[in-house]
């Protein structure tokens, strides 16, 4: 089963002052990750392709970043979570801008429960 999540805030402010929001994830001054809503988001290394890390249960390594504009995460688990998640920063308009979250990922096995449930 495929799952294609895609979540986009606008905002009246140039990209420039999102690239800050994204290049923040996973630092000690993270202002985007959710927290302490969701556990924090932490990586075994800078914010770069190869990083390991995660939230809770959920693992994954940075595949790609592009600073300040682009990056997409790989899932490492739970099991039977295939493919990643990626976060964009967009212009959008004239001034504005747009943060995009997209999940794109296929479940197998015993996630095809766990997403749906607990997820």
């Amino acid at each position: 089963m495929r799952v294609l999540n895609v979540h986009e805030r606008h905002f009246h402010a140039r990209p420039a002052r999102l690239a800050a929001l994204l290049d923040s994830l996973a630092s000690p001054h993270d202002q985007l990750w959710p927290s302490p809503a969701w556990p924090p988001m932490r990586l075994d290394a800078p914010l770069g392709p190869g990083a390991t890390g995660g939230h809770g249960p959920i693992r994954y390594v940075v595949a790609a970043y592009d600073p300040g504009r682009r990056l997409t995460f790989r899932f490492l688990s739970p099991r039977g979570f295939v493919g990643g998640h990626t976060f964009e920063v967009l212009p959008h308009g004239a001034a504005g801008s747009t943060l995009r979250h997209t999940i794109d990922m296929s479940l197998v096995g015993v996630a095809l429960l766990t997403w749906p449930f607990a997820i």
